[in-house]
């Protein structure tokens, strides 16, 4: 019958609702749209990568000297390796020597850092929290694909028919069964229409005949109900 129905109906599209809270394309999309400063942050730290190999391939040659540290040693060289790094890490570089201009900008590097870092936090923690509503529409869609977003979005689809209103008789059929006391001969009109009263000396009968034809109409009443 459902087949039926939507032939007839063939709707043109399928509307539909739904809430995501996390999106890692909108994440991505998000963090490169509002922090284009990103690019320079990495111009700035590719020179000491590229300094940081340099220096590893460096120490790798020096063989005679690797083989006598330990790895305490080469850990502790590392680690004041890294703290040395951060400590004169300057992105507003100048061709100053002054002492105080290099302090200023070795403090306005850290300072850039972690309010880039905190940015990105929150950017993010926002981001998972927020819920996105998303709006879809499907083309011509089947009966197939339309049970499918029927069982995932029931509440919010919306498929409007390419009619207006589509006659029953186009996928509805209606076979009516009747009960056994419909087809008996105690319904019929020759069979209770000889209990009614001919004259004024059957009132004697009037009771019995009155409770065989309220039975009898009743009768009647069930099965038209049963026809309907």
């Amino acid at each position: 019958m459902f087949n039926k129905y939507y032939l007839e109906c063939a709707p043109i599209y399928c509307h539909y609702i739904y809430s995501r809270r996390f999106d890692s394309i909108y994440v991505i999309s998000t963090l490169v749209a509002l922090f284009g400063g990103l690019s320079t942050a990495l111009r700035l730290a590719i020179p000491y990568l590229i300094n940081l190999i340099f220096f590893l391939k460096h120490r790798r040659t020096m063989t005679s000297q690797s083989e006598r540290q330990t790895i305490r040693t080469r850990l502790k060289n590392a680690v004041l390796m890294i703290e040395k790094t951060i400590e004169e890490l300057n992105i507003f570089t100048s061709q100053s020597r002054d002492p105080n201009r290099i302090h200023h900008g070795r403090i306005a590097s850290r300072l850039y850092i972690i309010l880039f870092t905190v940015s990105i936090s929150v950017l993010i923690v926002y981001t998972l929290l927020s819920v996105q509503t998303i709006s879809q529409t499907v083309e011509s869609p089947t009966q197939e694909q339309y049970e499918k977003l029927f069982e995932q979005y029931n509440r919010t689809l919306q498929c409007p028919c390419t009619v207006v209103s589509i006659p029953y008789e186009e996928f509805l059929q209606v076979t009516p069964t009747y009960h056994q006391v419909c087809s008996s001969d105690f319904v019929q009109p020759w069979w209770y229409q000889r209990f009614l009263p001919v004259s004024s000396s059957d009132i004697s009968f009037g009771k019995s005949s009155y409770g065989f034809r309220s039975n009898e109409s009743v009768s009647t009443q069930t099965c038209s109900i049963k026809f309907v």
